[in-house]
């Protein structure tokens, strides 16, 4: 008989979709598979983690922050819910060599190098004005080193960095960190941007490794 107990870790991925003209974005394919990834090699700490949804985020500042907003909307974000949050939100560095990024600072700052989606081009605008100037940031509240010291004896090449970008990357990663400030003490909701390489420099098979590594060392790391 299945425990009616949940399980004490939500985890939310997402990706982004096409921008710029790429067609075909690394983190929405992984977005697309890896809950058939996950079903045929399942993550070693399953008992522990409900990967709770999986989002593509339209590589635009209007679209991604109302799609976050759903989101949010149908998560049971609650004093109630026994559960901790844990949002994931995936990007592509198309300049990144044949390593993965954990983002660790995001930065109240829109200063968009190209026009989004819908046309926006932003310069030195704070994301969130009560917030501060541009140079406020929040930092993950994840055990990150010990996460990338897990992931590299796994023979994942991985470095912790404090530069996600102006664009959306940084947006999206903001407004999580943002949201989870103003909750209740007694919400737990936790986030870090991961930037993934093209699949030129790392094939798609090893990206959908990485992210089961990662919700694997998210959760031992955390003991």
């Amino acid at each position: 008989m299945a425990s009616s107990v949940p399980a004490k870790y939500a985890f939310h991925l997402s990706g982004f979709g096409s921008f710029n003209g790429v067609a075909a974005n690394p983190t929405e394919l992984l977005m697309k598979n890896i809950e058939s990834y996950l079903q045929q090699h399942p993550l070693e700490e399953k008992d522990s983690i409900d990967i709770k949804s999986k989002t593509v985020y339209e590589v635009s500042a209007v679209g991604a922050l109302q799609t976050f907003q759903e989101l949010l909307l149908s998560t049971n974000l609650s004093s109630n819910s026994q559960q901790e949050h844990v949002f994931l939100l995936f990007g592509v560095n198309g300049k990144a060599g044949p390593e993965f990024a954990l983002e660790r600072t995001c930065w109240n700052d829109c200063s968009f190098r190209v026009a989004d989606e819908r046309g926006w081009q932003p310069e030195k605008q704070p994301i969130v004005p009560r917030n501060g100037t541009i140079e406020h940031c929040f930092q993950s509240e994840l055990p990150l080193e010990k996460i990338q010291s897990k992931l590299t004896e796994m023979n994942f090449s991985v470095k912790i960095s404090d530069d996600p970008g102006r664009f959306l990357c940084n947006f999206i990663f903001y407004q999580a960190m943002n949201t989870a400030k103003q909750l209740p003490s007694s919400i737990k909701m936790r986030s870090v941007f991961i930037h993934v390489p093209p699949f030129d420099k790392i094939p798609e098979p090893e990206h959908l490794k990485f992210a089961r590594a990662l919700i694997d060392s998210i959760v031992k790391c955390d003991r």
